[in-house]
């Protein structure tokens, strides 16, 4: 039975740029279809050009940061979210 269920994410990386899509429509298609069906969602992280707290903070992002993106950065995000144990809404 393990294996039909559908994989855990812990983070989820979304680039706001996408051709044809806008990310923001991505994240709200997300909030509502998995995010909200999910026992512990995952942290869902914005990544533009231009980055918009505001926007980002309407379309439920836990986080929005700047590119380039760089492996550090992601390393950095990672253990600073990871570490929070505290569930959230």
């Amino acid at each position: 039975q393990l294996a039909l269920l559908p994989p855990r994410y812990v983070l989820v990386l979304l680039d706001l740029q996408l051709p044809g899509m806008s990310g923001y429509a991505i994240a709200s298609w997300y909030r509502e279809h998995v995010r909200s069906a999910a026992a512990r969602p995952p942290w869902v992280v914005a990544i533009s050009a231009d980055p918009d707290v505001d926007a980002c903070r309407d379309y439920g992002f836990d986080r929005c940061l700047p590119k380039p993106l760089t492996a550090e950065v992601v390393a950095m995000l990672s253990r600073q979210l990871l570490a929070v144990s505290a569930p959230r809404p």
